[in-house]
Order: C-alpha cells, then sequence, then structure tokens
C-alpha cells in the first residue's frame, strides 16, 4: 500500500471514529445538548482536527443519518421476498420499522430529526439531497408497492411516489408517537406491539385491492 492510499485510509478510519464517537454523546446528552467539544472529547481528538472533518454538529448528524438509512435498508432488503405478494412484503417491512426504531433510537432518532427539517434550509447541497432518497428506505418501498400493483394486491389508482411517501410518513409517526407517549400507553394497558398491529391492519386495508384476503 502506497503513502497516499494509507493516509486516505487513515483519514477514513478517523472519520468513522468522528461518527461513532458522536453516536455515543448524541445517545447519552441528546442531541440537543451535545456540542462539538463533546464530540471532540469523546473522539479523543483537538475541536481544529474535528472541523476539518466536519464542519458542524448537524454534518456529523448527517453521516449517522446515513448509516441508519442505510441500515434500515439493508434489512427491509433482506425482508423483501419474492415469494410473497406485495401486500405481504409490505406488512413484513412494517415489523422490519418498529423493531429498528425500538433496536436502534439512535439512528432512528436521527432519521426523525432530518424527517422534521427543510433539507434545503440546512444547505446540505443536492448531492445530499438526492441521496435522502436514492439507495434509501423509501426507494425500497417504491418498489414494493409498485411490486404490489402488478400482482394484483395492491390497490393501482394512486401514484407509486404517493402511495409510499405517505406510509413511510404514517410509520414513522406512529413510531414516534409511541416512543414519545409510551408511559401513556401503559397506563391503558395498550402494549407498542397492540398499537403497531392495529397501525399495520388499518394501513393495509387502506391500500390492498378489493377482495384480497392476506
Amino acid at each position: 500500500m502506497g503513502i497516499i492510499e494509507r493516509k486516505e485510509r487513515e483519514k477514513e478510519q478517523r472519520r468513522k471514529d468522528i461518527i461513532l464517537a458522536a453516536e455515543k454523546v448524541f445517545h447519552s446528552k441528546g442531541f440537543d445538548r451535545s456540542t462539538m467539544d463533546d464530540v471532540a472529547e469523546e473522539a479523543e481528538l483537538s475541536k481544529g482536527t474535528l472541523y476539518l472533518y466536519f464542519k458542524s454538529k448537524v454534518e456529523i448528524h448527517w453521516a449517522i443519518t446515513e448509516k441508519g438509512l442505510s441500515l434500515l435498508s439493508d434489512r427491509m432488503t433482506e425482508t423483501i421476498s419474492s415469494d410473497r405478494t406485495g401486500i405481504e412484503n409490505l406488512f413484513e417491512l412494517g415489523d422490519v420499522f418498529y423493531r429498528f426504531s425500538e433496536e436502534q433510537p439512535v439512528y432512528f432518532n436521527s432519521i426523525l430529526f432530518f424527517e422534521g427539517k427543510d433539507l434545503e434550509k440546512l444547505e446540505f447541497g443536492d448531492i445530499i439531497m438526492e441521496n435522502w432518497f436514492k439507495g434509501s428506505p423509501i426507494e425500497k418501498l417504491y418498489e414494493v408497492v409498485e411490486a404490489g400493483m402488478k400482482d394484483g394486491t395492491v390497490r393501482d389508482d394512486l401514484p407509486v411516489s404517493t402511495m409510499a411517501n405517505t406510509l413511510w410518513a404514517q410509520m414513522l409517526g406512529v413510531l414516534q408517537v409511541i416512543r414519545n407517549k409510551r408511559e401513556v400507553f401503559e397506563m391503558l394497558n395498550i402494549t407498542p406491539g397492540e398499537l403497531i398491529r392495529c397501525h399495520y391492519e388499518l394501513l393495509m386495508n387502506g391500500i390492498k385491492t378489493k377482495g384480497f384476503v392476506s
């Protein structure tokens, strides 16, 4: 390995180390209460060195979100099966999304953060805006919704893009409410699983073709 290649490898490893350090800081202190100084300290770097890799806390947060989106997308890809119908795959993907929100709170919270922001105002640029969709979980939803329309299990009177983005937004909203109101639901003797299952049923009944029995 040449000197240039070695330096690039070291640079990429340091970038990964910074992201891991930021994940720990954001998880323990919360994004709003965390600072670049906190991240630099956790990564055992000077603040000046940290800024060579990331210009702001939001930029680091986006890098964490990209990891989360990639992880969720991979899980969705592993779950999608050609042996199931489109509507059945959508049902399975909902379960994947729920488990992800429970098992990966840092990544899930990062996704929620950016879903609630105007990306253009954050001045990320066109490339990052495009990457928000390319290879993302939403793109996977596009594929499964379209497959369901083709196999006749998903209604085809709505655009694929509209249906996929609506499913994504609804799942995010329900999962966020479950996370924020967990104590309230416990008082009502309602489990997160029951809420998700009810949400699934309502969603699937709304998008499946008439006469299809899952």
